[in-house]
């Protein structure tokens, strides 16, 4: 067994060895040969490592810029729900539609086990609502129908053009 440090920045830290079950006593006696250390492939494995820390690093920096996203997608529904609790016939704009659909998609792909719920939570609104939201996001096509390799559907391109085209929203 191999191990490295997060901040490692040679070969591993610590290595164990151990003999497999069931190996000859007499041999495992004898201790470890120099022919079994050479052939660990150190600078193979060190190489692979590097290149997984690196991709964690990528993927934490890639979901704090999604967060950060959100975040702005929320606060701008959280506005408009206080600047026009009750629109009545006139509605809400199709950008309000977008990012409710935008934030439904984002807790669907973090795999929330209820995003609907989350999306209320994170708005402060009711269930019935934001249910109705992500409903109408989909009728006016901001999110794809269901399917069985999408259950909850997914955010089309449509809805992606309609929020660049918005504002941006920074945090």
């Amino acid at each position: 067994m191999l191990w490295w440090p997060d901040t490692a920045s040679g070969g591993p830290a610590e290595i164990t060895i151990r003999p497999r079950p069931g190996a000859d006593p007499h041999r495992i006696r004898r201790g470890i040969s120099s022919s079994l250390l050479r052939s660990v492939p150190l600078a193979r494995t060190t190489a692979e490592v590097r290149r997984l820390q690196r991709s964690a690093r990528e993927c934490r920096e890639g979901f704090t810029e999604s967060r950060r996203a959100v975040d702005g997608l929320v606060r701008y529904l959280r506005e408009a729900l206080e600047a026009d609790p009750r629109p009545g016939r006139r509605g809400r704009p199709d950008a309000f539609f977008a990012a409710a659909a935008a934030v439904y998609a984002w807790y669907v792909e973090l795999q929330h086990r209820n995003p609907v719920e989350q999306l209320a939570g994170a708005c402060s609104s009711s269930w019935t609502a934001s249910a109705n939201w992500v409903r109408t996001a989909r009728d006016k096509g901001f999110l794809t129908a269901v399917s069985d390799e999408h259950p909850h559907g997914e955010l089309t391109a449509g809805a992606l053009d309609l929020l660049a085209a918005v504002e941006p929203l920074d945090p």
